[in-house]
Parts: C-alpha cells; structure tokens; sequence
C-alpha cells in the first residue's frame, strides 16, 4: 500500500471516528425520504377523512410529475358558473390535511376550493400525476368504495368523494354535499376534459 493510500485511508478512519453517537433517548431530528412539513387544516368545510383514500400518493424512486395545470385551467369560471353561479373560487386554498387533495398536492398536484358564497360550503377539486405504480396502489386502495360508472373512466366514491383514474392523471372532486357520485359531474367532467 502506498504512502498516499496509507495517509488517505487514516484520515478517512480518523474523521469518521469523531463523530459523537446520539446517546440522548428521544425523537431524531433526520428526516426522512419524502417526509414534509404539513401545515395543519384550514379551516375550510370539506368532507370527513374517509378510509378509501389513497394513503400515499407516490412510492419512492417514482418520482410524480408536475401536473401542469392551474385552477383556471382545470375548472373555469364558466365551468364553475354552470355548475352553480353561487360558488366562486378560493384563492391561496389549502386543503385539509389527510385529504385526498392535500395528497394529490403532495404528488405535485393542484388542489383548488370553491366556496358556495350563501352557504359557505366548499368544494375541492384536485389532481395529480402520481406515477404508474403510485396510480396502481391508489386503484387497490379505492376498490373498497362504490365503483363508478358513467364518466368514461375508472371513478370510485365514497364520503363524499369522488376519486378518477383517467391516463395518467388522478382526480378527486370533494364536497360534504355530495350524496351520490352523479352530483359532481358537473365539476368532474369539465376537468377531465381540460386534462385532455
């Protein structure tokens, strides 16, 4: 062994020695592959967390892709006056968090409120480009809820919830007011057009 590979390998062992072991029981401030800060509710009316939503919206190594489109581009203000003229949208909206929308926004997604300016309900539509395997995991995760049928796509609801797989996108239109998946198709088949 030469001189330099000597010198180079103690002064490896060396450095990698002095670092001091966590002896102090408690949490670890490291953080962890795809861990985030997750600012807390809103404060905006959205339906209950509901167990058919997705509990991760991509799996690490698959990066999700930025959904590329914003608020006024996924739901006009045609869109949103034809479903109904009293609902106008949100700005800086922030969806609940554990919410199918706070998922998708956390898989580079877009999630956007309406409030209903008499009853102050809310609706969130929100969507994402999770990946392939993320998609798949959120489609075995949804088939607990009631399938959908009428949309063109592979649709589920549930609380009030309204979740759709179509190509590579995954939306979710919420709305404490909804009974029946057919009360969003309003909102639900604007954006699915506008997502191409």
């Amino acid at each position: 062994m030469g001189a330099a590979t000597a010198l180079a390998l103690a002064s490896v062992m060396f450095f990698t020695g002095c670092a001091p072991e966590d002896t102090q029981p408690g949490p670890s401030t490291s953080a962890t592959p795809g861990s985030s800060a997750t600012p807390g509710p809103s404060g905006s009316a959205a339906p209950d967390d509901d167990t058919t939503e997705p509990s991760s919206s991509a799996k690490p190594g698959e990066p999700a892709t930025p959904v590329g489109i914003s608020c006024d581009a996924l739901i006009s203000a045609d869109d949103i006056y034809n479903y109904n003229p009293n609902y106008s949208l949100v700005n800086g909206f922030s969806p609940a968090a554990n919410s199918a929308a706070s998922k998708a926004v956390a898989a580079k997604g877009v999630a956007c409120g309406y409030v209903n300016q008499t009853s102050g309900t809310t609706i969130v539509v929100a969507v994402a480009t999770p990946g392939a395997d993320a998609l798949a995991a959120i489609e075995k995760e949804l088939s607990s809820a009631t399938p959908v049928s009428g949309f063109g796509v592979k649709g589920w609801f549930s609380g009030g919830t309204v979740q759709i797989i179509s190509g590579t996108h995954w939306l979710s239109v919420s709305s404490p007011e909804f009974v029946e998946a057919a009360d969003a198709r309003g909102l639900v088949e604007p954006a699915l057009k506008h997502l191409g």
